[in-house]
Order: C-alpha cells, then structure tokens, then sequence
C-alpha cells in the first residue's frame, strides 16, 4: 500500500504556484510541474522557487502518522454540511483531517495539515467533547478566527489527535462553507 500511495503522488501532474517575481507579474504565474524544482515566469526572464503544491503535501502525508494504529479503531459520526449524518471509522493516532482525507469527507486541508488555514475547520458537538481535547494553541486560535462561523465547539480537524478510549462516538459536524481562494461550485478533492 505504501509504494502504490507513493507512485500516485509521484505520477500526479499538478499545477505548481509560483510567486511573482517582479512588477511584470501581476498576482502569480502558474506553470504545469511536478512538486519538485523550480520554473520561470515573465517570459523566461526569471528564476523562481514554487510554493508547496499538493504532490508535495500528499507526499508530507504519506510519511506522517496519518494512517494511525489499526489495532485500535474507533467510530466516528460525521454530520456532513447536507445534513446528513455518516458513520466513518477511524484509528488511534490519526488527526480528523486524516480521517476525513481516508474517508473522502468533504474537508478540504488546503495547508495539508500544518495550521496553516481554517479549511479543515469543524464543529465538535458540545463543550464537553471539547475538553477531550488539548487547548487550542494561539496559533490554532489565529486560523480560527480566520473561519466562516466559528462557534464556542470550533476547532482545526488537523489539531485533533484521537484516542480510541477517549474519543470513541465523538460526534462532528462540518461547516457549510470555509475559507479558500476556490471560486464557486468548487468541489473538495482530498489530497490522497
């Protein structure tokens, strides 16, 4: 499973981002690449370095903990932003956003997992269920305040490392929008 996961990040052809390098760009330049090495932009006058792009991410995921402890499962309900509620299983050690990105729940990670965004932004279901978790750190607290309606029970799904005694039925429920550059009618695809 792992070499199959590693060859299709590193078959993926994405869009690397790279960040203007002069007046001439206006905003960013986008060239087709792999998630490594560099391109250029103003007509091939300039060098630049490529922001992280999703290989790069999926390739951050696979050699993180993302797959937990398969001795220990747990089960999650997920309230999805239709209303409707999906049971999903999930293991030891994984953060929601893993579970969410095994499970193909609509939670997008745009940061893949590095605090760096609210698109993984969730609601936990009561004040209680927030106390099964550590304190949000500030800067959890700063991208929070950065989401679409943030509510007492909010919380980053890559923050959350679960524990099979503790968190075993924990109830979410996703928002019905966040905060990305997408236009609309973008539909979430999860980076693995």
């Amino acid at each position: 499973m792992l070499a199959s996961h590693t060859r299709r990040c590193l078959s993926w052809r994405f869009l690397a981002v790279f960040p203007a390098c002069n007046a001439r760009c206006s905003g960013t330049s986008i060239h087709h690449g792999s998630w490594a090495g560099s391109g250029t932009c103003c007509g091939g006058k300039q060098e630049c370095v490529p922001f992280i792009t999703p290989a790069l991410l999926c390739m951050i995921r696979l050699h993180s903990d993302a797959t937990g402890d398969r001795s220990k499962p747990l089960t999650l309900h997920v309230q999805l932003p239709d209303g409707t509620t999906r049971d999903v299983k999930a293991y030891e050690g994984q953060t929601l956003l893993d579970v969410a990105m095994e499970e193909r729940l609509p939670i997008e990670g745009a940061c893949g997992g590095s605090c760096a965004c609210s698109t993984c932004h969730v609601y936990l279901e009561n004040e209680a269920a927030m106390e099964l978790f550590d304190e949000p750190t500030d800067e959890e607290n700063d991208m929070l305040d950065m989401a679409f309606f943030p509510q007492v029970t909010s919380r980053l799904g890559c923050q959350l490392r679960l524990v099979q005694k503790k968190h075993d039925g924990l109830k979410i429920t996703l928002p019905h929008a966040t905060r990305n550059m997408y236009v609309d009618g973008h539909t979430v695809t999860p980076h693995n």
